[in-house]
Formats: structure tokens, sequence, C-alpha cells
């Protein structure tokens, strides 16, 4: 009976620790994994919301560090979920803004710069503030723009056939033309058309939200910084929460020369 126990016993303590193994396994993977990265991205808890012409928009500020040799970092992409309704959104960097604050519109001009690539030296990281937009939107608000533009201009050219030799055509800066923009704007879909389509793209509602941010080193794939929660409410100011990951969303994304390839 005692040899009946000990062999219980035994039993017991190599479940525990399987279980224990278990438990502790994707830690360790994690550990390992970032390890053997060769760059490794980190960015603050905050995350910047917004909308513009370009688009809804991301910010992100952080530092990327090297821990080979030295290497270069060629793209940033941020996948977006919003939770109610797993609608996915993605989000490419677009321009460098500058680290430093100033209320000064010129001097956002002239520090912001074109996103390029980063040499990152070994065990000098180096920092960003990067802006990201939502291409797909943005690129649908354009083509409505460009109706909306259009569609005026041939009704200015109308009411400028309409109008008495000599009267003028009306511009910009006259009166005239806010009475023409509300004849137009109750006769013509375009506006309504454009107002809808910016209802549909301006997808930032209050609620939960998932963010995978993904990097991209040169003649690499595409690897993943982390995975966070976020929530827009009017108490919240988006800050990022860490999530676990035992994958790699990141890697499910195309590279640039295969979206090249196919147009």
């Amino acid at each position: 009976m005692e040899a009946h126990g000990g062999g219980s016993d035994w039993w017991t303590a190599i479940a525990a620790l399987v279980a224990l193994a278990a438990l502790i396994r994707p830690d360790i993977a994690r550990f390992l994994k970032n390890k053997t990265k060769s760059l490794i991205l980190v960015t603050t808890d905050r995350i910047e919301i917004g909308f513009s012409g370009l688009g809804p928009n991301i910010g992100l500020v952080g530092a990327v560090v090297a821990t080979g040799s030295r290497r270069v970092l060629v793209r940033m992409r941020a996948e977006i979920t919003r939770e109610r309704d797993s609608a996915k959104f993605q989000f490419d960097w677009l321009i460098f803004r500058p680290m430093s604050l100033s209320t000064s519109p010129e001097y956002f001009s002239q520090n912001a710069k074109n996103v390029h690539p980063i040499v990152i030296e070994e065990h000098k990281p180096e920092s960003f503030n990067v802006f990201l937009n939502d291409r797909k939107a943005q690129n649908t608000l354009n083509e409505q723009a460009l109706i909306l533009q259009s569609e005026w201009s041939k009704y200015i050219e109308f009411m400028r056939e309409q109008k008495q030799e000599g009267a003028g055509a009306p511009t910009p800066f006259t009166p005239e033309i806010f009475d023409l923009y509300e004849k137009w704007s109750k006769t013509s879909e375009a506006p309504m058309n454009m107002w809808k389509k910016i209802g549909d793209e301006f997808y930032w509602r209050e609620g939960r939200y998932k963010i995978d941010i993904c990097f991209q080193e040169f003649k690499g794939g595409w690897e993943n910084a982390g995975r966070y929660n976020f929530q827009i409410s009017p108490e919240s100011n988006a800050k990022l929460i860490p999530l676990p990951t035992d994958q790699n969303p990141c890697a499910q994304l195309r590279r640039p020369m295969d979206m090249m390839r196919q147009g």
C-alpha cells in the first residue's frame, strides 16, 4: 500500500510539473523570441487617434534598438481591430514628426519628414514620432473629393454662362458664392455622397480596440512589436494596455515587393 501511495505521489508531482510547464511556456517562448530578434521596437503607452483629409490616422512615439549588428528598419504598420464588430483596419507609416513640441505651424512643416528607412547601430536606440494613416480610407475620400470638385466646377461654369455679360463670375471671395453653394448642394448628389463616405470611413467610435504594431527589416519578414488594448471614450486618453501574444499576427502581411507585383 505504501508503494502504491508513493507511486501516486510521484505521478501527481509529474502532473504538477507538466501543468506548470504548460502555464509558463508562452512566457518562455516570448522571452526567447525577443532575445533572438535583431530589432526590438518599443512604444510609449499612449496612442494618438485622429481623422483628417488623410483619412483616419494614429500617432505613435517610441524607440527601436538593434540587439546585434547594424540593422535597417524599412517599414512600420499597425493593424487595428474594433472589438464590438471585429472590423479590421490597416495603418501604414506616412510622416516622421519632430520629437520636440511647438505650437508653431511653421515648425512642424519645417521639421516633419516623409518616412524613410532607419539605420540602427548596435545598442544605440533611435527614437521616432511617427504618423500612420489608413490609405484605403484616404483613397476612398480622395475619390469623392475629386467628384465633388468636378461637379462644383461644372456648376460654377453653368452659372457663369447664365450671368449677364460683363457681370463677372462668382469667386470664393464674393458673398454670392454661399448662395450658389446652397442652391447647388440641394440639386446635386455629390455633397450627400461625400458626407456619407466621411461617415462610413470615420470609424472611430466609442469602445475597445486591439492594435498590433508591426515592423519590417531590410530583406526580412514582418515582426510583431507588441499587441495592446486601448479604449475610446469621453473619459479615456487612449492609453495602450499590453496584451500577451503567442503568435505573430504580422506574419501574414504582404511585403512591399509582393504588393508592387499585384499592382
